[in-house]
């Protein structure tokens, strides 16, 4: 009985140890997301498939305020290719960086929800050959917020995994400059647009919009 009671002892020594973060304290971490898709379409007549992959890549730097909240910033870079042999080629390259804020609500023994929010600014870039004599340029830059909802679990003192949910809630302005050039090199259509687009999560779901991650607890 005593050797019960010294392993149950043990054993809530440990979680307990795992489970309480430290206020001061910094954690380190990246995280990926992926996507791959086919978009096929048969109206009015079928078209070939429109095949979709995206890789979205973030770094980030974070201390904890207190036990349970985190402030800090990171670096992000996304790329999305679209192919379709009867019509164009699709590529979106974009870099940017970020400042967030998580909380953290323990949920069980290491598991925590998180919801985290972000102010975010990218450059982007889209390349577009629409037929073989004419290509699409564009250009621009996005200026905004976003909201995340996510799951972290803490497997030792040092590791900690995470899955999140990204566009649970998002708010941007985008500038954007398009050009149309022909295979000659004439630019034959130049616009410049300026949005303010809003979405969320409750839209749809994507796989593009988990965000798997791995973070390490620097020593003190």
């Amino acid at each position: 009985m005593r050797k019960v009671s010294l392993l149950i002892v043990f054993t809530c020594v440990v979680c307990s140890a795992f489970t309480q973060f430290g206020a001061g304290g910094k954690i380190i971490g990246g995280g990926l997301s992926f996507n791959a898709h086919t978009v096929s379409s048969s109206n009015p007549t079928p078209l070939p498939e429109t095949r979709v992959a995206g890789v979205a890549l973030s770094f980030s730097v974070s201390r904890f305020s207190t036990p349970l909240s985190l402030n800090g910033f990171g670096v992000a870079y996304g790329y999305t290719h679209q192919y379709n042999p009867a019509s164009s080629t699709f590529n979106r390259h974009s870099i940017g960086a970020f400042f967030q804020r998580t909380k953290l609500q323990p949920i069980a023994a290491r598991w925590y929800l998180s919801f985290t929010g972000n102010v975010l600014t990218q450059y982007q870039t889209e390349n577009s050959d629409v037929t073989a004599f004419a290509a699409t340029r564009s250009r621009g830059f996005q200026v905004g917020v976003s909201g995340a909802l996510g799951i972290w679990y803490q497997a030792s003192s040092r590791f900690v995994f995470s899955c999140d949910l990204n566009n649970l809630l998002q708010a941007y302005y985008s500038h954007q400059k398009v050009t149309q050039e022909q295979n000659t090199g004439v630019v034959s259509y130049q616009a410049t647009s300026n949005d303010f687009i809003v979405n969320t999560g409750l839209n749809g779901f994507s796989l593009s919009y988990l965000s798997i991650g791995v973070r390490y607890l620097l020593k003190k």
